[in-house]
């Protein structure tokens, strides 16, 4: 046995049955409290001056799925992944972002894996630079 709610819209009498109310109440709430994006939350994450790269991008990681509106998924083209290479980008060190900037020609189309290992080895390179230079300043 079907049961029928009555529901009135604008003065227009609709009988639907139990299925379809609650499919149309599921959509409005899903419109009404959809995830929005607050990009003002996640550019406030940057990478701290001593911190290692992979805790800022673990960091950057968990504030990003709060805040970026997006649903989280494995296509390393899709938005999700995009968007999160680049808020890493712009919120790493000058150092790290402009060695990334100058030596990944790849960057924009880069997937995000790619991207972390070009700012792993950018990081390594800068401590290694400082420690030659400490060296020669200890000589």
């Amino acid at each position: 046995m079907t049961r029928f709610f009555c529901v009135t819209l604008e003065n227009i009498l609709l009988f639907l049955t139990a299925e379809q109310t609650v499919r149309g109440l599921i959509d409005r709430l899903t419109v009404r409290y959809r995830r929005r994006a607050d990009y003002a939350e996640i550019a406030r994450v940057k990478q701290k001056e001593e911190e290692p790269f992979e805790e800022y991008r673990i960091r950057l990681t968990k504030v990003f799925k709060i805040h970026s509106g997006l649903q989280e998924d494995e296509n390393e083209q899709g938005a999700y992944r995009q968007q999160l290479k680049n808020a890493l980008h712009a919120g790493s060190r000058d150092a790290i972002n402009t060695w990334v900037r100058r030596h990944f020609i790849g960057f924009p189309t880069a997937n995000l894996e790619d991207y972390v290992n070009h700012a792993l080895h950018a990081e390594k390179v800068m401590k290694d630079k400082k420690k030659n230079k400490k060296t020669e300043k200890d000589s």
